[in-house]
């Protein structure tokens, strides 16, 4: 359970949410995961698309989430821009 496997960008209420943080914690910290139950409500939704269409996207993904996911996507695009920029110009240079 580390930084990179519970990111905020990457919440998402039905698939990735505090109850699956919670259980990798309590697996991590007791070697037992939290009660099956506690999630499976949520697990039932996933199964069906239109049960999942039928709660408001904000709920899923809060909006301010949803606004830094954009704008973080948005930074990378332009990093990983530069880096190709930047690599084409190396390349022209090289030849």
């Amino acid at each position: 359970m580390g930084a990179q496997e519970f990111r905020g960008k990457d919440y998402n209420l039905i698939r990735k949410n505090c109850n699956d943080f919670s259980n990798a914690f309590c697996k991590r910290l007791c070697g037992k995961g939290i009660p099956k139950d506690i999630n499976n409500l949520v697990k039932i939704i996933a199964q069906y698309p239109w049960l999942e269409k039928q709660i408001p996207k904000e709920f899923i993904t809060p909006k301010t989430l949803e606004n830094n996911v954009k704008e973080r996507e948005k930074k990378d695009k332009q990093t990983l821009n530069k880096q190709n920029s930047d690599n084409k110009d190396i390349n022209n240079n090289n030849q």
